[in-house]
């Protein structure tokens, strides 16, 4: 009598999984969470903004399931860089929302808006002040108002802008960082009888200035 065990062989399920060409083998794959799941899984898995635990927590099964599953997928991210590309994309969801009035002025005049990374000892993290609109590095800033004058002041050198948003009640002013004094007003309405408290006159040239930003910078 030959005792030697026999030799099935393996085939590749339409999951993409081998298994065994033995009856009993190929019954518990079928009956498993992967091959069930399998086309979610991988579509879940895609997505480099879902860590295992929330994949795992869609499909009712635990973190480690989906980390073995994973594995055999030959997925391109660890659970840690899955981590942190979630995070940074959140992130970066969260400050969308607040450059959201910038944003839509951009879409209006057909410019490309982006983020700009930051980086410290907590991780990446998204400026709340600048921003690139067509290459241009861009600086954005309240300006307040006294009297029916529009204060506003320069940026530091440490912001390295091209260009300023000034946001005001009347609208965006977008002005070139260069030339600028460290600090004036200037009256939004000249064609009042009020007179300006700058020697400078143009200011009311760069209201809604979108169209300065057009030209890509170059590199």
């Amino acid at each position: 009598m030959d005792l030697r065990k026999k030799d099935y062989g393996t085939f590749a399920c339409e999951c993409g999984i081998r298994i065994t060409k033995r009856k009993t083998g190929r019954t518990s794959h079928r009956k498993g969470i992967y091959h069930r799941h399998f086309k979610r899984i991988k579509a879940l898995l895609a997505k480099n903004c879902l860590t295992y635990s929330e994949i795992g927590d869609r499909l009712g099964v635990t973190r480690e399931m989906i980390r073995i599953i994973a594995g055999k997928t030959n997925q391109s991210l660890t659970g840690k860089e899955r981590v942190a590309s979630c995070t940074l994309n959140k992130r970066g969801l969260e400050s969308r929302v607040k450059w959201q009035p910038i944003i839509a002025k951009c879409k209006e005049a057909g410019l490309y808006f982006s983020l700009v990374e930051v980086s410290n000892a907590r991780g990446i993290w998204f400026s709340s002040q600048r921003c690139r609109i067509n290459g241009h590095l861009c600086h954005r800033m309240r300006c307040c108002q006294s009297n029916g004058y529009f204060r506003i002041r320069r940026p530091s050198s440490r912001s390295k802008c091209e260009f300023v948003l000034y946001e005001t009640p009347v609208g965006w002013y977008v002005i070139p960082r260069k030339g600028l004094p460290e600090a004036t007003m200037f009256n939004p309405h000249p064609d009042t009888q009020r007179l300006t408290l700058t020697m400078r006159h143009d200011y009311q040239s760069f209201h809604e200035g979108w169209g300065l930003l057009k030209a890509r910078r170059t590199q």
